[in-house]
């Protein structure tokens, strides 16, 4: 492998792990009503039964207008493009991340292994102060989500307001890869974007719009 090559890949490594990253996000209205990580909720079973789970509806996110749209590069790389949409084309700013049904999309501009965004997602959970534990449950969720994306891949991670579920596109095809059951990592994933407190503010206002 050249010398070129492997800055090239190492930047793209760094880059991806900077757009996982992101600070403690605000403790939200949701938040509040259990108090940190450390909770009944985060700890309970990630792969419950059906009767444990709370029905998840698919949601037809498709038609949903554009609230913003933002473009993540590094360097001269472009790492993806990511667009918010919700039911009436609006984001409700308020403590709680998630206060309606929305719909994240990010289409990625180069190939990113699964287990490249796993292990950059476990380096930013210990960043937001994640014990362990906590981590590993969390990831083994992902584990089971997340694919290899290609240029031209599409990760939507669509949401009710409390639960969500990741759909991946190629083209015209959708395909759904699973829930989030669990409100706590629901808000934990959407945070990374969504949440004031991000790394990337500057996305932040561009996809929620704000001025």
């Amino acid at each position: 492998m050249s010398k070129r090559n492997s800055v090239s890949e190492y930047l793209i490594a760094t880059c991806l792990a900077l757009a996982l990253a992101a600070p403690p996000f605000a403790r939200d209205a949701k938040a509040n009503q259990v108090a940190s990580w450390d909770t009944p909720q985060a700890n309970a079973p990630l792969n419950a039964s059906s009767s444990d789970v709370k029905a998840i509806p698919i949601i037809d996110w498709l038609a949903w207008p554009t609230v913003g749209r933002a473009q993540l590069t590094w360097f001269v790389f472009d790492v993806y493009q990511s667009r918010l949409k919700t039911p009436n084309g609006r984001y409700i700013i308020s403590r709680d991340i998630t206060p309606h049904p929305l719909a994240l999309e990010i289409n990625y501009q180069r190939e990113i292994s699964s287990e490249q965004l796993l292990e950059a997602t476990d380096d930013q959970w210990q960043k937001l102060g994640l014990t362990a534990q906590q981590r590993q449950r969390g990831l083994a969720r992902f584990r089971a989500l997340f694919p290899t994306v290609q240029p031209g891949d599409q990760l939507t991670y669509v949401t009710d307001g409390q639960l969500g579920a990741l759909y991946f596109s190629q083209g015209t095809d959708v395909a759904l890869l699973g829930y989030i059951e669990q409100e706590w990592l629901n808000d934990a994933f959407l945070a990374i974007w969504l949440s004031p407190k991000t790394a990337y503010p500057k996305l932040r206002q561009q996809l929620i719009a704000e001025r």
